[in-house]
């Protein structure tokens, strides 16, 4: 999931290949989720600089959620926070 996510990001993004800093921690316990979701929910979090056009952003939700289901993880699961 995390090649995804970061082949995600440079596609997008254009990030470098060599910028991957993407931390997974997978933590259950005591992790707040949101009672419309299935359990099997996801929070994404990724820090920039600003300056990313609102289209750009739009693309990398897209991308992002995309990506996600194909590891089985539904767009209704999925929070991202920029």
């Amino acid at each position: 999931m995390a090649d995804d996510i970061h082949g995600t990001l440079v596609k997008v993004l254009k990030i470098p290949e060599r910028d991957r800093l993407i931390i997974v921690d997978e933590n259950r316990e005591g992790f707040f989720q949101p009672p419309d979701t299935s359990g099997n929910y996801l929070l994404v979090e990724l820090t920039m600089f600003s300056g990313r056009t609102k289209e750009t952003k739009r693309a990398l939700y897209k991308s992002l959620v995309d990506v996600l289901e194909k590891h089985g993880i539904g767009k209704e699961n999925v929070r991202i926070v920029i």
